[in-house]
């Protein structure tokens, strides 16, 4: 897995490339948690290059969640292909995160410009 971390303006674009899975997830658990520390709370995460994400992946997206809302900040999903959106589906994930079909469409709908 590859992710890279991009600050545009108050919001932190997380791109994930590969698989999201046990042996995966901590690194990024790591990485994400530290920067939400760090007061970056307004979060896009492109999954467009995903194909795969585990029980342990779907554990750090909601861990990081969680510390976000509880900083009144916001986590935005978007580009997901159809077999992880079926995984956030049947987990239940799908109500907890605003997902959107863009990066362009998150960014503007986390920063309420158009």
């Amino acid at each position: 897995m590859e992710v890279t971390m991009s600050s545009n303006g108050p919001v932190l674009l997380v791109t994930i490339k590969g698989r999201l899975d046990g042996n995966t997830s901590p690194g990024l658990e790591r990485d994400l948690l530290g920067r939400i520390q760090a007061g970056e709370t307004t979060i896009v995460m492109d999954f467009a290059d995903v194909d795969y994400v585990s029980s342990a992946g779907l554990r750090v997206m909601m861990v990081a969640a969680k510390r976000v809302r509880a900083a009144h900040g916001s986590v935005v999903l978007c580009a997901i292909n159809d077999n992880v959106l079926e995984v956030l589906r049947l987990s239940g994930f799908h109500t907890f995160f605003r997902i959107l079909p863009s990066v362009a469409e998150a960014m503007t709908d986390v920063t309420g410009t158009s």
